[in-house]
C-alpha cells in the first residue's frame, strides 16, 4: 500500500500552492519548500509574508487538513512564518478567504485560527 502522505517529492507544496492562487485576491503569500523552491501566491501586493515548510511531507498535510497541520507544523516548527508572525500570516489568508465562506478551506483556517 503506498502512503501518500510519506510519497512526497515536491509537488505536495505545488498542489498546495496551485489551490491557493485562485483564492489569494489581495496580498501576497510566499511559501518556500524544503528544497528551496519559491512559489508565491496572490497579487504582489501588501501585506507579504513569507513561509517556509521545513517538512517535505507538510504541503500534502496541508492540502489534506489545514485546520490540523497548520496549527501542528507551526508548533513542531516544519513551518515558519519568516517575515511576519503567525496572526500575520493566518489574517492574510483568512481575509481572502472571507468570500468562500462555504468553502472547505475557508472553514478548516477558522478552525485552526480559534487554536492558535
Amino acid at each position: 500500500m503506498i502512503d501518500f502522505l510519506r510519497l512526497d517529492y515536491g509537488w505536495g507544496v505545488l498542489l498546495f500552492a496551485r489551490f491557493l492562487k485562485p483564492l489569494m485576491k489581495k496580498g501576497t503569500l510566499t511559501i518556500i519548500d524544503h528544497a528551496g523552491e519559491t512559489h508565491v501566491c496572490g497579487d504582489g501586493s501588501a501585506p507579504n509574508v513569507t513561509v517556509r515548510f521545513k517538512d517535505p511531507n507538510l504541503g500534502t498535510k496541508l492540502f489534506l487538513d489545514p485546520a490540523l497541520h497548520a496549527g501542528e507544523g507551526y508548533m513542531n516548527g516544519t513551518l515558519v512564518v519568516e517575515n511576519a508572525d503567525v496572526y500575520a500570516m493566518l489574517s492574510l489568508v483568512m481575509s481572502n478567504l472571507a468570500g468562500y465562506h462555504g468553502h472547505w478551506l475557508a472553514r478548516s483556517m477558522k478552525t485552526a485560527e480559534r487554536l492558535l
